[in-house]
């Protein structure tokens, strides 16, 4: 977008060359004005050259000028050429008059006649209101036509701004508005002082920068925002009709004196199962909530948002960077105008910048500055859901929540399971807190009466039978707050209805169902049959180990792989048919219920509607397959359950078949444009890379959990696999013309790839130490071109679209020891990175990691020691120090204090000094050889 705002750019600067010309020649004129704005009462030569020079230079059009605007184009070259004849004529007036007397003349046309004939002046006046006539009728057009450069790009802004919900076309209407007007005005010019020139420059001006300001924070917005960051909210069910509507209905309770008047953070805590998900999507959304948070806001504008985390999802939908990013989303879609101010950094860069990775850093403080910025002005409210379904240390998270919740201007409200770690944190105010299965038992009898009573079946027993009176009441009684039990324990009764249940079965039908949650999920699974039970295993296995909920597709290619064993391999490359995805999806839901009752549901993906991942003949993705709630996933984790259904099946790889799905879901993904670079990912390129990063994690797990995968047979095939994953994308991505690996955003940092990547690049990344070594020559090390493999392995940085379990750009020992072995040099210079050694590369950064506090686990300490030792021996030079970004100059022991273990950081220094005597002791002196 903003190489056509070169276009806007370009019509300023003829406008403005045209009012400079008119002004020269203005007869009898004797204060010359400068575009330095600087007032002479005589015309000095000098000043105009200097003007005139600078505006010549911004008559050359850009590359960005279409067709349809060929003639603004033509307009500006002529200007151009006319400028620099005016440039000849100003040198030799200076030459003629002589550069030392720096005469000044009462008029430009009196210092003309100096070096010109009248008739040649005539023509020069004459050529520049010509311009001005033309002007005004291409200004129009360009500002009115159709097919205009100009108008496309800000008709383009207009509906973006639209899209993404800002509220800030208003000025570019209004800019344009004036414009039109204006070049009406001077298309119908008879007079030179009929035209406001400068106005009209004025206005152009404004609507270029208007149009950069909008294309940054469209840019910006879109950065923030990811596939999923809507799919946890939609997939939570609405609150039942008058359920919950309790909260609000005592205005004297903790919850409403806290919307209305308090601040920090509220707590709703509640078991497993009790809503605590529904009722905070019902909080957030209600109009009562909003109304009482005004009182609060005080004339304030009134900000709300939500961010509901989700254990089963991607990392994103459960880290602290998905929560950052989601409500920093929402508030930059509310108010536009705070994003310049709350990512001042980012706003001025390059716009290539603003593709690099948010770090978190970067995102707490944007909630600092939005503190700041809106003190007196707009005041924010945070429902935050499931912060049990945070996947890292809660602690962090409980200190996260506690830092936001200072701020000024924000207030949170939370919402958790009782655990130890909230308890101790959050339960000290009394008043700001609530337990969700102490206040729901109305709504659960609402809920019972409601569901039961609109069955007509049941309507023709209650009639004759008070019996059902009883069924209502037993189910409050034994449900304890948990909604999901109660969910449950209606849908059996509902279908016991379809059977023609009476009062007294449906009563038994009661007093037989589980009556807590695992023992349900237990009984489901005993019934099923056992004809189906080895497929029953394996769809639990995946659902349970599957980095995030699969395409129902993925169980099709899961039996597939049970009848064919090298199915996925011997695949041919082929996208599905919508009428095929239709077929398969609905044999496979029946499938699905039929082996797995209704612990796995199947849901609609609903970020195809999301901007930032666009689907595009990926219909096969649309359906996914999730557990019926995360307390399903938890029973399959935390029990002996699947320990006790893979007995005597013990012949099924999980991990194996996963990375075997992933090369078949590859397969039906569409073949890539060759117009679809990195720069602008599609979102098959997305898939391409999502799927491709599952499989090497779970590769990565296979060589870590299989006794290094010392059986040949289970290595072939995972290098058989791996070898396809290479072939797959590459055909998919044929028209592109450079290996599939070089599209992957790129981190923040010297790793830009200059299509020099290549697949054994890759696994080195994904610290695939069995599959390199199996494949790996002497001349992959040699001739790699660009970035040597060994930086790949000490800085195996990696932007993913679904950040992986543990990836983080930390070195494996046994790759850079295979690497080294196998020939690499840690002192080879990289010319695409300045010319900085691998070595070099490798201890910026570590200091890089060192100055955000990256403290390192014990293990992780003695393996990072363990890489310094390995590549001092392999001739790293011990004594190497550099300049870093913050000024100071940096060796080893700088790099490695931040974050090595204080016994660690205490054994490098010895490493350090033995080095230099000649001698490697040290490891005798600490004990561990």
């Amino acid at each position: 977008m903003m190489a056509e705002l070169a276009a806007i750019g370009l019509v300023s600067n003829i406008v403005g060359f045209i009012d400079f010309g008119l002004k020269l020649f203005r007869e009898g004129k004797e204060i010359y004005e400068s575009a330095e704005g600087a007032n002479v009462k005589q015309l000095d030569l000098e000043i105009i050259t200097l003007d005139l020079k600078r505006l010549m230079e911004e008559l050359q059009p850009t590359s960005y000028i279409t067709k349809d605007d060929a003639a603004i184009a033509k307009l500006a070259l002529h200007c151009r050429k006319l400028a620099d004849e005016l440039l000849c004529v100003l040198a030799k007036l200076k030459i003629k008059e002589g550069t030392g007397k720096n005469r000044k003349w009462r008029s430009f046309r009196q210092a003309l006649k100096g070096v010109l004939k009248e008739n040649d002046i005539q023509l020069l006046e004459t050529r520049i209101e010509k311009f001005q006539k033309q002007l005004g009728q291409r200004l129009l057009y360009t500002l009115s036509h159709q097919n205009s450069t100009v108008l496309w790009t800000i008709r383009n802004l207009q509906d973006e701004n639209r899209r993404l919900g800002f509220g800030s076309t208003s000025k570019l209407n209004e800019i344009m508005d004036h414009l039109v007007k204006q070049a009406e005005q001077a298309k119908e010019a008879k007079e030179e002082d009929s035209v406001d020139y400068a106005q009209l420059n004025e206005n152009l001006k404004l609507l270029a920068e208007e149009g950069k300001r909008a294309t940054k924070r469209q840019t910006i917005l879109r950065r923030l925002c990811f596939s999923s960051i809507k799919v946890r909210h939609d997939l939570i069910k609405q609150a039942h009709t008058k359920t919950f509507t309790w909260i609000f209905d005592d205005l004297s309770s903790t919850f409403n004196k806290w919307l209305q008047s308090g601040d920090g953070m509220y707590w709703v805590q509640g078991k497993a199962g009790s809503g605590k998900s529904t009722l905070m999507r019902f909080v957030s959304e209600h109009s009562a909530c909003k109304s009482a948070l005004n009182i609060w806001a005080g004339g304030c504008r009134l900000v709300i948002g939500s961010y509901f985390f989700w254990n089963a999802g991607n990392s994103m939908q459960k880290s602290q960077s998905g929560l950052l990013q989601t409500l920093l989303y929402q508030v930059c879609r509310e108010c536009p105008t705070l994003i310049e101010q709350i990512f001042p950094v980012r706003w001025q860069q390059e716009f290539e910048e603003f593709e690099l990775p948010w770090t978190r850093t970067e995102l707490f403080e944007a909630f600092e500055r939005l503190s700041d910025f809106s003190i007196s002005s707009t005041r924010f409210c945070f429902f935050i859901d499931g912060l049990d379904e945070y996947s890292g240390d809660h602690q962090e998270l409980v200190l996260l929540m506690n830092d936001l919740s200072k701020l000024t201007s924000i207030k949170l409200c939370v919402s958790s399971r009782p655990w130890n770690i909230f308890q101790n944190s959050f339960s000290q105010n009394s008043e700001q807190q609530l337990k969700l299965e102490d206040l729901t038992r109305d709504d659960i009898r609402k809920y019972v009466r409601n569901h039961l009573e609109e069955n007509p079946k049941f309507q023709l027993l209650q009639s004759s039978d008070s019996g059902y009176q009883k069924i209502v009441g037993d189910i409050v009684a034994r449900a304890h707050g948990v909604f999901l039990w109660v969910y449950l324990v209606v849908d059996s009764l509902s279908k016991g209805l379809s059977n023609n249940d009476s009062i007294v079965d449906m009563q038994r039908r009661l007093n037989e169902f589980p009556g807590t949650l695992e023992k349900y999920f237990k009984h489901m699974i005993d019934n099923i049959e056992p004809f189906y039970r080895e497929d029953t295993i394996q769809f639990f296995e995946i659902a349970v180990h599957a980095l995030q909920p699969l395409p129902l597709l993925a169980f099709k290619f899961v039996q597939d792989e049970k009848e064919r064993r090298y199915g996925a391999l011997n695949t041919p490359i082929r996208p599905y048919s919508d009428i095929e995805i239709d077929e398969i999806s609905m044999t496979m839901k029946l499938r699905l219920n039929a082996r797995c009752g209704d612990l796995l549901e199947v849901t609609k993906d609903t970020s195809e509607n999301l901007h930032a991942f666009k689907y595009k003949n990926l219909h096969a993705f649309k359906y996914k397959i999730d557990f019926l709630h995360r307390t399903v996933r938890d029973f399959f984790l935390k029990t002996d359950t699947m320990d006790t259904l893979r007995q005597g099946e013990s012949d099924f790889n999980v991990q194996v078949s996963l990375c075997k799905v992933m090369i078949a879901l590859l397969k039906i993904l569409p073949h890539i444009e060759r117009k679809n670079t990195s720069a602008q990912p599609s979102s098959t390129w997305q898939y391409m890379f999502s799927l491709s990063d599952q499989l090497m994690y779970h590769a990565h797990i296979i060589e870590q959990h299989f006794d290094k995968a010392t059986d040949d047979d289970l290595r072939r095939e995972v290098a058989m696999i791996l070898g396809e994953l290479d072939r797959v994308n590459s055909e998919i991505s044929s028209s592109t013309q450079v290996h599939w690996s070089n599209a992957r955003k790129v981190p923040r940092g010297l790793f830009t790839e200059y299509n020099q990547k290549t697949f054994l690049a890759a696994t080195i990344q994904a610290k695939l130490t069995l599959y390199v070594q199996e494949v790996l020559k002497p001349s992959d090390i040699r001739d790699k071109k660009g970035r040597p493999l060994l930086d790949y392995a000490l800085r195996p940085n990696m932007v993913t679209p679904i950040e992986l379990p543990d990836l983080e750009a930390k070195p494996e020992y046994d790759m850079v020891r295979l690497l080294v072995e196998r020939g690499a040099d840690i002192n080879k210079k990289v010319y695409i990175y300045e010319n900085k050694s691998v070595w070099r590369l490798f201890l910026e950064q570590c200091y890089g990691q060192g100055s955000l506090e990256m403290r390192l686990s014990e293990e992780e300490s003695k393996n990072l020691l363990s890489i310094i030792e390995l590549l001092i021996k392999s001739g790293a030079d011990p004594n190497y120090t550099f300049v870093a970004n913050d000024g100071k100059t940096i060796g080893p022991s700088g790099v490695f204090k931040a974050f090595l273990t204080r016994r660690d950081f205490v054994a490098l220094e010895e490493l350090l000094l033995q080095k230099r005597q000649g001698s490697f002791s040290i490891w005798k002196l600490i004990g561990w050889t």
